[in-house]
C-alpha cells in the first residue's frame, strides 16, 4: 500500500517512529520540531476530530496545532505534520478521567469547572478545555460505559465511540492536549497498521 511505503520511506531517511496505532503511525521530523502523521484508512475517526473539531476551533490550547494536511485524493492515505508533544505519565490519570467523566455526561459545566481548575498547572484555560470537550460530545455518537451497557445514536450513520484514554492525551511544555477522542465502534474489519509495524518498523 501507498502509505505502508510512505511510512517506511520517512523512517529510512531519518524520522524517528513515535508511535503507531491501529489507523496510523506517527514520526519526528528529523528536527525533532514537528510530529508526521500518516493515516493509513480514511475511515479513521481521527479525520473527524480534525474536521469536525480542531477546524471548529483552531485557536483552542487544548487541540493540537496542525501545519500542514494532505489527504489522498485516490482515497488511501493521509499526512498531517503537527506540533510535536510529549506524552503524559499515568499520575495523570485522574486528570483525563475528569475529562471523561464531563464528556460522557456524569459532571454538568459547573461541576466541572470547578474540578478542572484544580489542575491549573495542566488546565489553565477550563473554559477553552469545557468548550474542546463540548465539541466532542456534540459529535460523539457512542458511549461505552465501564458499567458495562453502553448508548448508541441510530439516528446517526457513523459510529464514532468515545476513546479517552491516557494514550489520547498528551501534552504541550504542560499544558493538556486531546490528541484523538475517537475510535471506531467496530473494530473488527479495521486492519491493525500496528501488526504491520511490528514486522516492518520495529
Amino acid at each position: 500500500m501507498t502509505s505502508h511505503r510512505i511510512i517506511k520511506n520517512l523512517k529510512r531517511s531519518g524520522n524517528t517512529v513515535l508511535g503507531v496505532g491501529c489507523y496510523s503511525a506517527v514520526l519526528s521530523s528529523k528536527s525533532g520540531e514537528e510530529a508526521i502523521k500518516v493515516g493509513t484508512n480514511l475511515d479513521d475517526p481521527w479525520l473527524d476530530f480534525y474536521s469536525l473539531a480542531i477546524q471548529e476551533d483552531p485557536t483552542n490550547p487544548h487541540f493540537p496545532e496542525i501545519k500542514n494536511f494532505y489527504q489522498d485524493e485516490n482515497h488511501e492515505f493521509y499526512i498531517c505534520t503537527l506540533e510535536q508533544l510529549h506524552e503524559i505519565s499515568p499520575t495523570h490519570e485522574d486528570l483525563i478521567t475528569l475529562v471523561k467523566k464531563y464528556t460522557e455526561g456524569f459532571l454538568s459545566d459547573d461541576e466541572f469547572l470547578q474540578e478542572a481548575r484544580k489542575y491549573s498547572k495542566h488546565v489553565p484555560y477550563p473554559q477553552q478545555l469545557m468548550n474542546a470537550v463540548k465539541i466532542i460530545k456534540t459529535y460523539t455518537t457512542h458511549y461505552k460505559f465501564e458499567e458495562g451497557f453502553d448508548v448508541t445514536y441510530d439516528s446517526v450513520e457513523c459510529d464514532r465511540c468515545l476513546d479517552m484514554h491516557r494514550g489520547n492525551f498528551m501534552f504541550r511544555d504542560e499544558l493538556l492536549v486531546i490528541t484523538d477522542p475517537w475510535c471506531n465502534y467496530e473494530m473488527s474489519d479495521v486492519e491493525d497498521l500496528s501488526g504491520w509495524a511490528e514486522d516492518n518498523l520495529l
